[in-house]
């Protein structure tokens, strides 16, 4: 599978990249995109509300229980969704604030596997190779716990079998490689899917807002990385990301 560099590193070709990225969804598409992903969570509270207005006073505690979840619930998903959008337009426009600071790569993943199970996903299921030049990096914490939490989401999400996740350290580089085995994207959208609120023409039967990977993309470009990706319609995908950092002398570590 031919790896796409989607950060082209001419000029002219990284404004021709980001004015299709940008013409790519149409205002009235982004709007029915938004319409859609909201309208599910909105009716649950409000039919549950209804309920417990109705029925609170005769209703067994543990209805009444699973009713308010059903309603806490819904509140966290449509407060996510728009902090998934609210951080692609902030990142876009240049309003996002970065943090650097050293952190050790073995523990920023222990975090990453805390958010995966906070959404019902296994991380169990992701092999992780480390090739550690050096085990501590100078980066923005939070923005790449996002964008790897993103990327392993993706693939846990479209995929049943082992993920393969390498993390790679060089003394200028941090290099993140993700491979499954699920449904694949189409040859001609592979550029597409790090559009918000975009859905592979085979996977949109699967749960989900379009955001993971216009999130990766984001963040990426903001930290000055590139992605490249590769994808076979029902053999996987593969997606590498090469991202600056500085690395300690000291933290020179090729063990695990």
């Amino acid at each position: 599978m031919e790896e796409k560099n989607l950060r082209p590193k001419d000029s002219v070709g990284l404004k021709l990249l980001r004015r299709r990225r940008g013409g790519s969804v149409e205002y009235q598409q982004i709007i029915s995109s938004i319409s859609h992903e909201l309208r599910t969570p909105i009716a649950i509270l409000k039919s549950n509300i209804q309920f417990l207005k109705e029925f609170s006073s005769d209703m067994d505690q543990e209805i009444k229980d699973e009713s308010i979840s059903m309603c806490e619930e819904s509140i966290e998903n449509v407060v996510s969704f728009l902090d998934n959008i609210q951080l692609i337009s902030t990142t876009a426009k240049g309003q996002i604030l970065a943090s650097y600071s050293f952190f050790k790569l073995k523990q920023f993943i222990q975090k990453v596997n805390v958010d995966l199970e906070k959404q019902n996903l296994s991380y169990k299921r992701i092999a992780v190779q480390w090739d550690l030049a050096y085990s501590e990096i100078y980066s923005d914490t939070a923005l790449l716990r996002l964008i790897l939490t993103n990327l392993c989401s993706n693939a846990l999400k479209f995929s049943n079998g082992e993920v393969k996740l390498l993390i790679k350290t060089t003394s200028q580089e941090l290099i993140i490689k993700i491979q499954d085995t699920g449904i694949g994207i189409p040859e001609e959208e592979s550029e597409q899917v790090f559009n918000p609120f975009y859905r592979a023409s085979n996977a949109r039967r699967i749960p989900g807002y379009g955001l993971g990977l216009a999130i990766v993309s984001s963040l990426t470009d903001f930290l000055g990385g590139s992605i490249y990706i590769s994808s076979t319609v029902s053999q996987g995908t593969d997606i590498k990301l090469i991202i600056p950092c500085e690395t300690s002398p000291s933290s020179s570590d090729r063990e695990l």
